[in-house]
């Protein structure tokens, strides 16, 4: 939480991005620089970071770029009760990213909208959207559990392997000695 070193060492490194003409780090620290902002609740502030982002990232057609620069923008708005724009700018992020629906961008997308449309008393709109929150979040955990899964049973077959290689290698070495 020492945000005020969090963002020099950032800016420094968006001066370094910039210098050497990397677009697609520049958004990366531009989105940093908004997030340390939105904790230090300078929301304003954050909103003119974010929104650089945007226009770099549709500069360069990076659509993962672009539907987080909205999903940022829009808990902006949201953080600011601007719900109108937040709503707007969510569902824009959610519009982009209509190829990878179970993202967890469209996860925060959600979320946000539940909280707007929980704050504005929709109690209609806060339960669809918490459903379409719930079900993303729920299909990326089962996602997480089903790859750690097969990433350890990658790791004991390669430990099996390695035991036997050892163990091949200690008989040879015993017969080379004898």
């Amino acid at each position: 939480k020492q945000y005020d070193q969090a963002l020099d060492y950032y800016f420094k490194s968006l001066s370094i991005c910039e210098s050497i003409e990397n677009t697609n780090l520049t958004c990366i620290i531009l989105g940093h620089i908004g997030g340390v902002l939105i904790k230090k609740q300078k929301y304003l502030d954050a909103l003119t970071y974010f929104e650089q982002k945007l226009e770099l990232a549709k500069a360069i057609n990076n659509y993962k770029y672009i539907a987080s620069s909205y999903t940022s923008i829009g808990e902006t708005y949201k953080l600011l009760a601007n719900y109108k724009l937040a709503s707007n700018y969510l569902h824009l992020s959610i519009n982009v990213n209509e190829n990878f629906p179970l993202s967890i961008e469209n996860e925060a997308n959600y979320k946000y909208l539940y909280q707007i449309y929980k704050a504005l008393n929709d109690e209609v709109n806060a339960l669809e959207m918490f459903e379409k929150y719930s079900f993303i979040k729920d299909s990326i955990n089962r996602n997480e559990i089903f790859n750690e899964s097969i990433r350890l049973e990658e790791k004991r077959k390669y430990n099996e392997i390695k035991y036997r290689d050892s163990i091949v290698n200690h008989q040879k070495t015993i017969y080379n000695t004898q």
